[in-house]
């Protein structure tokens, strides 16, 4: 039977997922415009539908979110609601459609599997930067895609109706304008086919699958390397061969156990203690090798046993192969997940295999009061923990929409902005897009008439920046409350020179001098956040003293 045909009885799931997702993410309502969510709105502002050609001049081909996010802007504007009900649909989307796929991989009796592996993957509270941040839709797309795809070819492989090839292809030509992530769809495919048909007795020709299938994957891929040349002279874009081509194995290994201990044991919410006693030598060295040698274990035993072959040893091995696979492309980039939200999202389409691979070992391993125990704990765990980074996301959003709201100043004045606020407990403000954000919401072009001299990590909705003048030249800027430093191009404080003007921060990274060497020929504003608003700390007049 065609897996569409059940999907269309299944709805009023969907329908619960998507309330239980837009009743938690409610209250971050306005953090979908911070960041880069702004840049992107302020590309399709200038650009309108022409720019998606060009993807909005996005650093890589990303024509398929970017047709989206035209969309969005284009029925709602800086209505969060409807951005809202949008993401919630397709993250509730992707909880459904991992519940209909795992449907086909266990028997009835089991099925109740599927909805608690969906269910935990909903309310996961590593979802959020994905769910509430708007500058993420590609995350949520790229899942979509891929499970869309797996479903494409469960039809094939149970109808043999060609059909189902043409939508396997289309989604998987979507998911390539997502994510580097999708380069490993093909494998992904493959694996999903073996155990498919393994599992159901399916006799497939593997010449004739690589043919229909694998073989135009690759072309996809190819056709993908030589648009990406074309169009910005390199082979390897977004973040660049110097980041994606590079791979250190160890590191890269040290952070598939940070991701896992993040999923499995909440490893950012654990006390110090326990990180600290983590990260002794012994036990982390220990931890590197038991964990390769307790898979290669029970890889053995699941082969001699023919444990491989059964419904849940097939599902096991092939959610665990697909979550590492997920995390592959991954483990080169940022890990600042291991402290706060920023880079969460890395793990989301990995996160659709884990929870899977968790309930299913979860269940063999445990008795039924454990596992149901087990499960319990999890769900509360899970949404105490979505709470508190909903509300992070909360509080981001509406201190980075009102500061832009509230901005002072026209278009044509210069500022110095002394304090901008980066991030909320590290949920992103407005590290970028502050200019093409008073551009969208003010209809005027910011992007000349203000520099950031520094930004500053800030955790509440008051004032935590203090301006103190030395002379008519030299501002001291300091943090009111120690922890909270600033950084400007890159992680850290660095000190740094323009024509204008000189930033030298201190060894603690809490305050910085600001010295004025030089000015345009027009008055300049100096500004300070103050919670949601701003403060003229001072107004600079160009004499001969600045203009030598």
């Amino acid at each position: 039977m065609c897996l569409w045909s059940p999907i269309k009885n299944r709805l009023l799931l969907w329908l619960l997922f998507f309330l239980i997702v837009f009743v938690c993410y409610y209250p971050s309502q306005q953090a979908k415009f911070v960041n880069d969510t702004l840049f992107y709105l302020n590309q399709i502002q200038q650009s309108g539908w022409k720019g998606f050609f060009t993807s909005y001049n996005m650093i890589f081909l990303w024509h398929v979110p970017s047709l989206i996010y035209y969309m969005n802007y284009k029925l709602f504007g800086l209505n969060w609601m409807g951005w809202h009900i949008v993401f919630s649909a397709l993250h509730s989307l992707n909880a459904w459609l991992i519940f209909i796929i795992l449907g086909k991989l266990l028997s009835v009796a089991n099925r109740k599997l599927s909805f608690l592996a969906a269910f935990l993957f909903l309310i996961s509270p590593f979802q959020t930067e994905v769910v509430a941040w708007g500058g993420t839709l590609h995350y949520l797309l790229i899942v979509t895609f891929l499970l869309a795809g797996i479903i494409a070819l469960i039809n094939y492989l149970e109808t043999k109706k060609s059909i189902h090839i043409v939508w396997y292809h289309l989604f998987f030509a979507c998911s390539l304008s997502c994510f580097e992530q999708a380069f490993l769809f093909p494998v992904l495919f493959g694996l999903f086919a073996w155990s498919f048909t393994v599992k159901n007795d399916i006799c497939v020709n593997l010449k004739e699958f690589s043919y229909k299938f694998l073989l135009i994957n690759i072309l996809f891929i190819a056709g993908y390397f030589v648009m990406t040349k074309l169009t910005y002279g390199i082979w390897i874009a977004h973040y660049g061969a110097s980041t994606h081509a590079v791979f250190n194995p160890m590191s890269m290994y040290e952070c598939l156990l940070n991701y896992t201990w993040k999923f499995l044991f909440f490893y950012r919410h654990l006390p110090a203690v326990f990180k600290n006693w983590y990260h002794l030598p012994v036990i982390i060295n220990t931890v590197k090798v038991m964990v390769p040698l307790t898979v290669l274990i029970l890889a053995w035993f699941a082969y001699r046993k023919k444990y491989y072959r059964s419904e849940f040893g097939i599902s096991i091995i092939l959610f665990f192969l697909m979550y590492v696979m997920m995390l592959v492309p991954v483990l080169n980039l940022d890990q600042s997940f291991t402290f706060e939200i920023q880079s969460d999202r890395y793990g989301y389409v990995a996160s659709v295999f884990f929870y899977p691979f968790l309930v299913l070992v979860m269940y063999k391993l445990l008795d039924r009061p454990l596992f149901i125990g087990f499960v319990i704990a999890q769900i509360l765990v899970s949404l105490w923990l979505l709470n508190g980074a909903v509300n992070l996301w909360h509080q981001s959003g509406e201190i980075a929409v009102n500061l832009i709201k509230n901005y002072p100043l026209r278009a044509n004045q210069k500022s110095y902005i002394l304090n901008l606020p980066d991030n909320f407990g590290g949920a992103y403000m407005l590290r970028n897009g502050l200019p093409e954000g008073l551009s969208v919401m003010h209809k005027e072009d910011y992007m000349k008439s203000l520099d950031i001299i520094a930004m500053v990590n800030v955790f509440s909705n008051k004032n935590e920046t203090s301006v103190e003048k030395f002379n008519d030249s030299v501002y001291y800027v300091k943090c009111i409350k120690n922890g909270k430093w600033y950084y400007y191009k890159g992680h850290g404080a660095m000190d740094y020179s323009t024509e204008s003007f000189s930033v030298d921060f201190d060894e603690w990274n809490t305050a910085y001098n600001l010295t004025i060497k030089r000015l345009p020929h027009d008055t300049t504003y100096l500004l300070l956040c103050e919670g949601d608003k701003w403060r003229v700390v001072d107004t600079l007049v160009p004499t001969s003293r600045y203009l030598q």
